[in-house]
């Protein structure tokens, strides 16, 4: 017993057979081997260290480097400043660094969502197209009156009237029970007389 499934199973058999053919593709390995031997830059450069000599390469790059343009040298210099930084990311300090810095976005995103939602009181609609027929760009004159918008509170600011109307207000009868499948009704809101 494998411990796999009989439909995982027959799909392990089915790739191994995908992968025998793939691997049988090759018809002649040799040749290809060959190719991608020389066309690979690092057998490339062993090859011609050993017939050049590592002296007279080094010695070359030295005048390629000096006949190099500015913009060449720091292209260069972008990488040796990527390399450092790569290095000090992953060392212990820079791993903090990375921790705090990720803490403190968390914690200011945090902080402007919690000030964001106490502060923006809720929206009672779009005035666009809502005006009454006096033309665009007239300022207020185009803004609806407020009995002709319905105030739709969000689901956030519903749930957050309704658990302080319950909290500060005995309930008045009970809500129906209703099925284990459909929720609960939120009860109207009760308004004082005066």
């Amino acid at each position: 017993a494998s411990g796999l499934k009989p439909d995982e199973e027959a799909r392990l058999k089915q790739l191994e057979a995908v992968r025998q053919d793939a691997d049988g593709l090759v018809e002649d390995l040799p040749a290809v081997a060959r190719k991608l031997f020389l066309l690979d830059v690092v057998e490339r450069a062993k090859m011609a260290t050993k017939v050049l000599g590592e002296d007279a390469i080094i010695a070359k790059m030295g005048e390629l480097w000096s006949n190099m343009l500015d913009e060449e040298r720091k292209i260069w210099e972008g990488k040796v400043r990527a390399e450092r930084l790569h290095a000090w990311d992953q060392s212990p300090d820079g791993l903090e660094f990375k921790r705090l810095k990720e803490r403190r976005q968390i914690e200011a995103t945090a902080r402007a969502q919690v000030h964001c939602n106490s502060s923006v009181p809720a929206k009672t609609g779009s005035s666009r197209g809502q005006g009454k027929g006096r033309g665009r760009g007239r300022g207020m004159g185009a803004m609806p009156e407020p009995a002709d918008v319905p105030m739709v509170p969000s689901k956030r600011r519903l749930s957050e009237v309704s658990s302080a109307e319950s909290a500060s207000t005995p309930q008045r009868g009970t809500l129906s029970a209703g099925s284990a499948s459909t929720p609960p009704r939120l009860p109207a809101p009760q308004h004082e007389e005066e």
